[in-house]
């Protein structure tokens, strides 16, 4: 059961803000993307997005954490959720981060690499919010990595999906070839982002789990929900393969309605990513105890 759908938008919101924020900024590190597809008023409002739903997130932990309305949250409740270790800090160095990537791509535009540094430092900060935050010792050092990886690939994947999206729905001979190529030039670091995520996803999973598994296991929603994202996460490996050795190869080869097929499994293989971002945006909020 939803029993806190304001939390969930939110931090749905900020994984997929801040995360394709980041992604788009990356792709202009491995790609011939055409520049006028992001221009920095795109990161700029993306950046100033991420600024009002992290205030707003704030807001929203702390009245439920005081067990208050939105309305009744005063700065009493709110510094407590920033004195909280790691939590306060982390949404501190997120705003500033995100301060500064508006700063940067106002008046130092041509700054891309500054800027894409940035938008990972605000979205790695997110991985205080959840299973990963509340872990102590050196187990949460490890599980903190592992979700801030998860975190950076994650973002990675969904700047690609929409940037081919885009280009692909443009339609020109001189786009169609620079979709080929960014394609070509995704494969490597493509292969990089599954591998991580399989890795890093693994790492958080027995962190949260344990190992054997309980003898509770799949009697919460936790447990239910993480394998239906694991199921959905198998069908966007699928489309990646089926776009990687089947649509790319016949798009370069010139093959007339190849653009309009990779369009659509790109719409689908977008469609699910944005699936498992809600799935984890919830999960964030569940834990494997049926207690």
């Amino acid at each position: 059961m939803l029993t806190d759908p304001l939390a969930v938008l939110l931090r749905f919101a900020l994984y997929a803000v801040l995360g394709l924020m980041f992604g788009l900024l990356a792709f202009r590190k491995y790609s011939p993307m055409p520049t006028r597809l992001v221009g920095r008023q795109v990161i700029i409002a993306m950046a100033a997005l991420g600024l009002v739903l992290s205030g707003t997130g704030l807001v929203e932990l702390a009245a439920r954490m005081h067990g208050l309305s939105l309305a009744d949250v005063g700065m009493a409740e709110v510094a407590t959720i920033l004195s909280l270790p790691g939590l306060g800090t982390a949404f501190g160095v997120r705003i500033a981060a995100l301060l500064a990537t508006i700063a940067v791509m106002a008046i130092w535009p041509a700054r891309g690499r500054t800027a894409l540094m940035l938008a990972g430092v605000a979205l790695v900060c997110l991985a205080f919010q959840g299973h990963a935050g509340a872990t102590e010792g050196r187990a949460g050092l490890g599980h903190l990595l592992a979700t801030a990886l998860h975190l950076v690939a994650a973002g990675i994947w969904l700047g690609a999906l929409v940037m081919f999206l885009a280009m692909s729905a443009r339609g020109s001979q001189i786009d169609r070839g620079t979709l080929a190529a960014s394609l070509k030039r995704f494969h490597g670091v493509g292969t990089m982002v599954v591998a991580t995520l399989a890795l890093t996803g693994s790492v958080a999973f027995l962190m949260i789990a344990g190992w054997p598994l309980p003898a509770a296991a799949f009697q919460s929603p936790w447990w239910w929900l993480l394998a239906l994202k694991l199921v959905v996460f198998v069908a966007m490996l699928g489309l990646a393969a089926v776009n990687r050795f089947h649509l790319a190869p016949g798009l370069a080869a010139g093959q007339v309605h190849a653009v309009q097929w990779i369009r659509r499994s790109i719409m689908l293989e977008l469609a699910l990513g944005v699936f498992i971002l809600a799935l984890v945006a919830w999960l964030g909020l569940l834990a494997p105890d049926p207690g």
